[in-house]
């Protein structure tokens, strides 16, 4: 009731000490209430100015912060009673820091007033913005916080107006209270997204010892993997030194150096997934890196159609060319032992996503498989059968900055695809 009675006083002119003082309470009243509705600090500017257009008995009020794609200009952030006819070109209307009285505000940090614009020559170049607008005096105050003048809140008036000491101080206390409410929102608005971003980490560590407990499930299955590879090969060679032909000398030696390979491969393995290993790049061709593979990957099976596919270009990749070789002639060698007769093609192009430029090799394979019950092919002793070289190939995948993946369609067959960026390092 009380603040009721106060603003029709206000209204008949009654500028009497009480008066102003209640118009301070209200003033600050209403801001705190903009604080307490809002949940984003240009809520706070917004619903405070509706209050306070009345308050200070403006015709119409707007405030400008500083535009953050350039710091020298004000942009409006909220108005109310602006307007209708220029309403809609509020979204490209700027002033610069210093240029005319919202400006000056802001630039010299002091209240700028204007009791009739079109009585000043110097503001000649403000008469025709005023026309448009519809008004004719204005008063506009600098938004001070510790960090500055981030902005001006400025009040216009239809008529010529002159500022008492009172309304001075009445406006110099919105101004003071808006910028300090604005800023303690602003604050809450950080702490808020500081706690989500603190959720997101969170829920990204989660993940991350997820993954990592899944790897280490992985890295078991492995071991026991090469644990069945190890079992095997000295199987194999405890079964040779049985049946040896002394007359065409003893296969010992061959196996023994297989068990060798099989243990020098899992230290290569740990080595990389502990960082340990050293990538040497240079110039290479991706077409002739593919038949180096080929020929690493051991001869063709008897029935299996093999070819290149990579056009007469070159495809230009910087990379460890030694380990890039290795890797794919494993998946050439995984293909090979799983195909008994039929068509393989390996694929050789330059790929280009948002993630930069790539070289992909695929291969892929259109046949029938070998037969689980069946004799295992000659090839299927060699080393590029065994689960450690498929491991191990992911692994140099991974450190030269690819991946490797696998599928297979029903018709289509079995693809086995590497891929990595075409400049490493």
């Amino acid at each position: 009731m009380t603040t009721n009675a106060t603003a029709a006083e206000a209204r008949a002119g009654l500028a009497d000490g009480p008066v102003q003082s209640a118009r301070e309470l209200a003033a600050v009243h209403e801001i705190a209430r903009a604080f307490l509705a809002a949940t984003h600090p240009v809520e706070v500017y917004r619903l405070a100015l509706a209050r306070l257009v009345p308050v200070v008995r403006a015709d119409f009020g707007a405030i400008f912060v500083r535009d953050d794609a350039d710091r020298d200009l004000l942009r409006p952030i909220c108005v109310q009673g602006w307007p209708q006819a220029t309403a809609r070109y509020l979204g490209q209307m700027r002033i610069r820091v210093g240029a005319g009285p919202t400006g000056r505000a802001v630039s010299e940090n002091a209240a700028i007033e204007v009791e009739n614009v079109f009585a000043d020559d110097l503001l000649a170049d403000w008469w025709e913005p005023a026309r448009e607008l519809g008004f004719a005096a204005l008063i506009t105050l600098p938004l001070t916080t510790s960090r500055g003048v981030n902005g001006a809140v400025s009040f216009y008036f239809t008529k010529p107006h002159g500022f008492t000491d009172d309304e001075r101080r009445l406006l110099r206390l919105i101004a003071e209270q808006l910028a300090a409410t604005t800023m303690r929102a602003r604050l809450f608005e950080d702490i808020r997204l500081e706690s989500e971003r603190m959720k997101r980490e969170r829920e990204r560590l989660v993940l991350a010892v997820e993954k990592a407990q899944a790897r280490a499930r992985v890295h078991d299955q492995l071991l026991l993997a090469v644990c069945g590879d190890l079992h095997n090969t000295l199987e194999t060679l405890r079964v040779t030194l049985r049946t040896a032909d002394p007359q065409t000398g003893n296969g010992s030696d061959l196996l023994a150096n297989a068990a060798a390979r099989t243990v020098a491969d899992l230290g290569e393995l740990l080595e990389l997934r502990l960082g340990r290993t050293r990538v040497q790049t240079a110039a290479e061709d991706g077409v002739r890196l593919a038949r180096q593979a080929l020929e690493a990957a051991g001869p063709v099976p008897p029935g299996v159609s093999f070819t290149i596919d990579a056009g007469d270009a070159i495809i230009p990749i910087t990379t460890d060319g030694p380990r890039l070789v290795r890797a794919l002639a494993t998946l050439l060698g995984l293909a090979f032992r799983r195909t008994a007769r039929g068509e393989i093609v390996l694929y050789v192009a330059p790929a280009q996503d948002p993630g930069g430029s790539w070289v992909e090799w695929t291969i892929r394979v259109l046949g029938f498989g070998v037969d689980a019950g069946g004799p295992a092919p000659a090839h299927e002793t060699t080393a590029h059968a065994r689960s450690l070289d498929v491991a191990l190939a992911r692994e140099i995948a991974a450190a030269l900055g690819g991946d490797i993946s696998t599928g297979s369609e029903p018709g289509l067959g079995s693809t086995f695809r590497l891929r990595l960026p075409a400049r490493l390092g």
